[in-house]
This record gives structure tokens, C-alpha cells and sequence, in this order.
């Protein structure tokens, strides 16, 4: 291994370079093609971005580096003032009379419309700014400063790393593990499911340029309640790749309000989108829509212009005993801690105060998330077996990573505790188990278990409403229940009561998942 400091460039922010000669481009507004017009401002972008780029394609927008001093560049996307500011900064526009004399001019109007209305601005294209060293999608180490067009990165470093060298053993891997061991010892995770998906969540970032296809939201989920370290887990997963703790997004109480909100956070093309602290069932068609697509096209709050924006982000939420819509099971994967304890607040005997000593070794952190990383590449990038629907690509190289680092229970949960995720779900659980202790596997009609069984255990969607119509929704529900398979057993029909002319139903065991008639 060698301690490399990855050397900064001159940054974003300064003026644009003049091409070569010293003077700027001029454009005659007094010419009215507005094709040539458009084509010449498009040229002067490219020569004021020089060697070191500052204008960049994102997705449909054209965007510019603004430099924060030691924090990471701000991504900004230019609306039509602020396009026409960068334009009068890189180019002179003139207008000549009819002696040839030239006259200050602003940019027109028109081209400058024109080329926000670019569905692919003809510029550098930006996927992410990043401060530390990152995969490219060959496989290859990011370690030099400034814009790279290979990935389509720029690399603003904001601390020393120490980089993976040479052909990786057993002892690197090692050696790595027990740093980002050290970093979430003190976590309570509930099994080896948990931590291993809090592993690949803290890698991701790093390997994000390696596959494509969207990635799933990890909610950080506390069964003990507050005081577990959910929110500490979450800012902790994120601190090693951003550097400091992100700004939360809060949950939508609305469809309309969700899609807002998701737009404006990914006009920033953040690294992270982190929903902290969830209190509502999450349930949005905007937020499902998000997390299973690498392009978000959306209208621009205030403007009649829409945009598509790039969608590579790590989704992170907190919160206490989520739940999910339907829709969005299988979108969403839990990362559960549990203190097993009453006040979890009041815990002792931590390894170390985690805010500080995160801070302190945070090169130590990157480096060893290279390293596995790394160490994976030389093994030939091997796929992993875990699979998730919708996210094939991302479940397929995690697990990779994971495998060849050591690190066991990558997905293994998925039939247990992600399965009760949903409110909805979960009713049908509690259902089931009922019909299951009462009836076993005997035939009954709809009839039957609604009066056999405690209104309690109705699924909402059964009990909600007057009495009398709790069979027919109950049957109807059975009709839609019928081949499903939930808990290690599905519904099957039986047959029919023909003397009152009523259908049957059972519930039959599944030996591939039988957990459910131990119950």
C-alpha cells in the first residue's frame, strides 16, 4: 500500500480562459441565422472551458462548476439569466453599423432560448463531482485531479487517501475490513443480512461508475426505538465518500410534493439523497418512479421548460418501524437495529466517540473501501449470486465485492424481515396467521372466516366500512389472494360448496419457505 496526497487542480472557479490569442470570440447579433448564431456560442463555451472545464452537460441542462473554497464544488444549472450572464462573461456580441463600427450588444434573446432547449447541449458531459478517488467504469483508479472525460467525473480532492498498490492479498483485505469494522462496530445490527448491506451501502459511491441501472432505497430502520442510532448510522455510512454530514430531505405528504421535492434534490446531482426521520407509510408513485429509473424528466418549479436529469444517487431513509406501500416493496431494503434494551439512549462502553474518530481517519476509510474494491477488479470484477428484481446490476456487483472481500448476508433477509415491509403486507400476514391457527389447512367460504376469526385481524381494506359488506370485500379479496404465495403458505381454491353455491378457499404450506406454518 502507498500514501498518495492527490494534488488539486486550479478548481471551477475561476474567470473563463480566453482562446488562444487573448481575445474572446465576437458574435454579430446583427447576423440573423440563428442556427450559425446559436453554433458560434456553443464554440465560445468550449474555448472559455480551456483545459480545465467549467461548462458541462448534465442529462438535458447545461450546468457550471462554482467553487466553495475546501468543500466540493457546488453543481449549478443555468436557467436563461444565468446563461446569458456566462455569455456575455466568454464572448463579445456586437452589432456593426453601416461604417463597420462595432456596438456593445446584449446576447440575443433568441439564442439564448434556443440553447437551453437542447436536449443534448453540445458540452463535456458531467455525471459527478467527487472528493475522493473513485472507480472509472473499466475498473481503473480516478486519482487525478480535475475533470476526467473518460467518466465523465471531476475530481475535487478534499483529503489524503491512502491508495490500494500493487497485486492485493488476503492481508490488504484483511487490513481493510478492520477499518470499516472500527468505523460500525458499535451498531446493533440484528444480523449478518444488516451489516452486510450497510457495508455495500458505504462501497457504493465508490463503484457507482461500474454498473448501471438504478440502485434501491436503504432505509435504516430501529426496533428499539429512538436513541438506537439510526440517524448516527445513516450520516455514518455517508461521511467517508461526502466528508461531512448531508442535508435531509423530508418526506412528502403529498404525490405532488414527493415529485417537487425529488426534482429539486437531484438538480444538484447529489451523491446522496437522505429522507431522515419517515413518519408516514411510504407511498408515492414519484418516489417509485425515482427509484427504478437512471433519468428523472420533471418541469422545472416556476418555468414551462422540462428537464431529464441523470439519476446515480445512494438513497438513504430513517426512521422507526417503516412501512411501504405495495408499490414500493420491493424498491426499498431495511437495514434494522436493534439495542435490546428499553432506553437505548443510555448505552456505554462505545469503542470510541464515533463523530470524531471518523473525522479523524477518514483517508484511512477511503482507502480501505478502495482496496475492496480494488481487490475485486484484480479478481476479475466476479458477479455475485444475490438477486434483486429491478436491480439486477446493482444486487449482481455489491454482491460481488461483498464475496470477494469476505463479508457474508448480502440479501439473505429478503423472505423474512423485508417481507412484512409493507403496511399492507404485513395485514395480510397477521391474516393469514390467524386463518392458519384457527382453520389450519380446512376448506372455508368467505362466510366462514369472516365470523370464525376477530375483526382485528380483518386486513384494513376488509373491516373498514359497514359490517354486512365485510364477506363480499373479504371475498373479493380472496379472489385476488388466490396462487399467492406469503409466509410459506398460498391461498388455493377448494372445491366449491355447490348445496349454497359458495366458494372455498384453503391455505397449503410451501416447502421451499415453511417457516409460516410454525408460526
Amino acid at each position: 500500500m502507498k500514501k498518495s496526497r492527490v494534488q488539486t487542480g486550479g478548481g471551477p472557479g475561476r474567470p473563463p480562459a480566453p482562446p488562444p490569442g487573448g481575445a474572446r470570440p465576437t458574435i454579430d447579433t446583427g447576423h440573423r441565422n440563428l442556427a450559425e448564431m446559436t453554433a458560434a456560442a456553443w464554440e465560445a463555451m468550449r474555448l472559455a472551458n480551456g483545459d480545465e472545464p467549467k461548462y458541462f452537460a448534465s442529462g438535458s441542462q447545461v450546468v457550471m462548476l462554482v467553487d466553495r473554497g475546501q468543500q466540493l464544488p457546488t453543481v449549478l444549472a443555468l436557467d436563461f439569466y444565468s446563461l446569458r450572464r456566462e455569455l456575455a462573461t466568454c464572448t463579445d456580441w456586437m452589432r456593426f453599423d453601416g461604417d463597420g463600427h462595432p456596438w456593445d450588444e446584449f446576447p440575443v434573446k433568441a439564442c439564448v432560448e434556443t440553447m437551453l432547449s437542447y436536449p443534448n447541449p453540445p458540452l463535456p458531459a458531467l455525471n459527478r463531482v467527487v472528493g475522493v478517488p473513485v472507480l472509472r467504469p473499466d475498473g481503473t483508479l480516478l486519482d487525478r485531479a480535475g475533470y476526467d472525460a473518460v467518466s465523465g467525473l471531476y475530481l475535487y480532492p478534499t483529503c489524503d487517501v491512502v491508495l490500494p498498490d500493487g497485486q492485493l492479498g488476503p492481508d490488504d483485505i484483511a487490513a481493510a475490513l478492520a477499518v470499516i469494522d472500527a468505523l460500525l462496530c458499535d451498531f446493533p445490527f440484528v444480523g449478518s443480512a444488516d451489516r452486510a448491506l450497510a457495508f455495500a451501502t458505504l462501497l457504493e459511491p465508490f463503484v457507482r461508475e461500474t454498473f448501471e441501472g438504478p440502485t434501491p432505497l436503504r432505509c435504516v430502520d430501529a426496533v428499539s426505538g429512538q436513541g438506537t442510532g439510526k440517524d448516527l448510522l445513516a450520516t455514518t455510512l455517508m461521511y467517508p465518500f461526502a466528508g461531512r454530514e448531508e442535508s435531509a430531505l423530508t418526506e412528502g405528504s403529498t404525490d405532488d410534493e414527493w415529485r417537487k421535492r425529488l426534482t429539486a434534490a437531484l438538480l444538484r446531482k447529489p451523491t446522496f439523497i437522505y429522507i431522515s426521520n419517515v413518519q408516514r407509510t411510504l407511498d408515492s408513485a414519484a418516489l417509485a418512479a425515482a427509484l427504478t429509473t437512471t433519468n428523472w424528466e420533471d418541469r422545472i418549479l416556476g418555468q414551462s421548460r422540462t428537464v431529464v436529469l441523470p439519476n446515480r444517487s445512494t438513497w438513504i431513509a430513517t426512521g422507526n418501524g417503516i412501512t411501504t406501500s405495495r408499490e414500493l416493496r420491493r424498491r426499498v431494503l431495511k437495514i434494522v437495529l436493534d439495542a435490546r434494551q428499553e432506553c437505548p439512549w443510555l448505552r456505554t462502553g462505545f469503542r470510541h466517540n464515533l463523530v470524531e474518530w471518523r473525522q479523524e481517519h477518514r483517508g484511512e476509510i477511503v482507502g480501505a473501501a478502495l482496496t475492496l474494491a480494488t481487490a475485486w477488479v484484480q479478481r476479475g470484477r466476479p458477479l455475485g449470486t444475490a438477486v434483486l428484481g429491478s436491480y439486477e446490476r446493482w444486487a449482481a456487483t455489491m454482491g460481488g465485492i461483498l464475496d470477494a472481500a469476505g463479508v457474508p448476508g448480502f440479501l439473505e433477509n429478503l423472505g423474512g424481515a423485508q417481507e412484512s415491509f409493507d403496511e399492507e403486507t404485513r395485514q395480510l400476514l397477521d391474516f393469514l396467521r390467524a386463518w392458519w391457527a384457527t382453520f389450519g389447512s380446512r376448506a372455508v367460504t368467505a362466510g366462514e372466516l369472516r365470523t370464525g376469526l376477530s375483526e382485528d385481524v380483518l386486513p384494513l381494506a376488509v373491516s373498514d366500512g359497514f359490517s354486512g359488506g365485510q364477506t363480499i370485500r373479504l371475498g373479493k379479496l380472496l379472489v385476488g389472494l388466490v396462487g399467492r404465495h406469503l409466509g410459506g403458505v398460498h391461498v388455493a381454491l377448494a372445491t366449491p360448496d355447490r348445496s349454497r353455491k359458495l366458494q372455498r378457499y384453503r391455505l397449503e404450506t410451501v416447502e421451499t419457505h415453511p417457516q409460516f406454518p410454525e408460526v
